[in-house]
């Protein structure tokens, strides 16, 4: 892709419920929070009077078939969409709602080409922008369902007030840890158990 970025390993962090990128082209801080019911995302910009972000919906894992897909601009801080594809299952939808704490200003462009076996696929890109001081933070808030964007809208409004400021990513992102660890005991447990039932069998 004429946009993606070079990155380093050494610049990369990967736990469970969190990730962490500097991006080389952009000199930009990227960081993705999972919570349960939506992702916070962070980005850290240089200075720039062109910062902002892609969204592009064209892009599909393993060559799906793009078989429809709408952005809305809901407020200078609001975006929802959705996308529908054809793979491994005939009726693939995905849709989100999205809320940034920086107000943008956008162009979207829409198109139908043709592919290699003369099918015509839709093509969706949106170019978000804003201003940037040095270091400074854009927070951005995100549900997905599979369902509609309402759905999507809930699935934000429904998160814990952690979760609900972007700013607590930080908190967000211990939340996720200690629920994380909390899974691996009640997985250990369910492993002993497991073993001593097992043994229990063998001796009667």
């Amino acid at each position: 892709m004429p946009y993606a970025s070079e990155f380093s390993h050494k610049n990369e962090t990967a736990e469970p419920g969190y990730y962490s990128v500097f991006l080389d082209r952009y000199k930009v801080k990227a960081e993705l929070t999972a919570t349960k019911r939506a992702a916070l995302h962070r980005y850290t910009f240089p200075a720039s009077d062109e910062a902002g972000f892609i969204l592009d919906m064209d892009y599909s894992i393993q060559h799906q078939k793009n078989m429809d897909m709408q952005v809305d601009i809901v407020s200078d801080t609001e975006i929802k969409g959705y996308k529908l594809t054809e793979y491994w299952a005939f009726d693939q939808q995905i849709s989100f709602y999205a809320k940034f704490s920086k107000p943008f200003t956008y162009q979207i462009v829409r198109d139908t080409l043709t592919d290699q076996n003369g099918r015509l696929q839709p093509r969706c890109k949106v170019l978000l922008s804003f201003k940037t001081q040095k270091d400074e933070q854009v927070m951005v808030k995100m549900g997905i369902s599979a369902v509609d964007t309402e759905g999507d809208k809930k699935n934000l409004e429904a998160t814990t007030q952690k979760e609900k400021d972007a700013s607590k990513n930080d908190e967000a992102k211990k939340e996720t840890e200690e629920k994380t660890e909390e899974y691996k005991r009640e997985e250990e447990n369910t492993e002993r158990k497991t073993d001593e039932n097992k043994a229990a069998e063998e001796v009667s």
